[in-house]
């Protein structure tokens, strides 16, 4: 099992489990406690287990640009940019973040599950360009996730910098005790945030020095699954899959079909299909699972993608694979151990008042 460079500090501290094959802090205080401590003020994660992939060369944009449904050519320099990797049948590879550090250099973060796929998916691609280099961090750099209301203003305390920051953008820092830096104001949560890519040498004392401020505490991956579903957020292997396209997911506006060319657009142009993902409010006590079948009367017309408890919201909210779209506030039911609770389609995300 894999472990970050801050698994000394994660296993006095926190509950631990299985992910992607690392060791990860499940949740320290409580799932609930931390996500309402990033609503309200601000939490900190490890996301070290991500990968992050190094794109360079004259052809870089032009390389990320074919391998993203997202537009990526002509972005500006320091432009962070959420986009769906998709193979040539039209499935998902993975989504990602692509943050352009210059013309000539891109970072890229895969999800943990997928780093290795989009590595070589990468290599294998970049074969078609004749100056593209595909270098992987994941031996040597990490990322930590500083989000909520008020991280802004802790961060700002350690790296003045990271106020000039607008959202969906990326700056390098150089800092006297931390090293270099590569700091975006991007984030999983829906609320105001701060992604930090740093050495594994000096992540430990950025970590410490972080949660030595005031109303800030870490948070585990059972909270950030859960403040990614309140808002309506793709988590790869449920909303995104090889076998359903971006078109249909939530995810589907990184879509660009205006574009030339991507790789994956001649098979989205002919996906023969008119599922859709939608969200659903459940009007019970019950929770709303993985897997659970969802009917319109008596007929089954999907299945639940991403379901949880919504602290936010003090119900059970889901996102569920429809085979064809439903209009918003349309009654359906959802197979809860053998008993149909009755829930609504509603539109996405499921909280408003944050920054997304």
């Amino acid at each position: 099992m894999n472990k970050t460079p801050l698994y000394s500090y994660h296993i006095q501290k926190a509950k631990m489990a299985p992910f992607a094959g690392f060791e990860m802090p499940l949740f320290y205080t409580g799932a609930l406690a931390e996500v309402k401590a990033v609503r309200e003020g601000a939490g900190l994660f490890d996301v070290s287990h991500m990968g992050v992939i190094e794109i360079a060369g004259e052809e870089a944009e032009s390389f990320l640009d074919w391998v993203s449904t997202n537009q990526i050519k002509g972005k500006k320099t320091g432009s962070a940019t959420y986009t769906v990797l998709c193979s040539k049948e039209g499935g998902c590879i993975d989504d990602v973040m692509v943050m352009k550090v210059s013309d000539s250099n891109f970072l890229v973060v895969a999800n943990a599950s997928n780093r290795d796929v989009v590595l070589s998916h990468f290599k294998q691609e970049a074969a078609r360009f004749k100056s593209v280099s595909v270098h992987s961090l994941f031996d040597t750099h990490g990322l930590l996730a500083l989000q909520g209301k008020t991280a802004a203003d802790v961060l700002k305390e350690i790296i003045p910098g990271a106020l000039n920051l607008k959202k969906h953008t990326l700056a390098n820092e150089k800092h006297h005790e931390f090293g270099p830096l590569a700091l975006s104001r991007t984030g999983y949560t829906g609320e105001d945030g701060f992604e930090i890519l740093i050495s594994f040498k000096t992540m430990r004392s950025l970590w410490d020095t972080i949660l030595s401020q005031r109303q800030v505490i870490p948070c585990g991956l059972a909270a950030r699954d859960i403040l990614r579903l309140e808002m309506g957020y793709a988590l790869f292997g449920h909303e995104l899959s090889p076998t359903i396209s971006p078109l249909e997911s939530v995810s589907f506006w990184t879509v660009k079909m205006q574009k030339e060319r991507f790789l994956g657009k001649d098979a989205l142009m002919n996906w023969p299909t008119s599922r859709c993902e939608q969200g659903i409010v459940l009007s019970s006590k019950g929770v709303m699972r993985e897997g659970y079948a969802v009917f319109k009367e008596d007929t089954n017309v999907g299945v639940i993608t991403s379901g949880g408890f919504s602290p936010t919201l003090g119900k059970s909210v889901g996102i569920a694979l429809l085979n064809s779209k439903l209009a918003i506030g349309d009654r359906v039911t959802i197979e809860i151990r053998g008993k149909k609770e009755p829930g609504e389609i509603v539109s996405l995300p499921f909280i408003h008042h944050q920054a997304s």
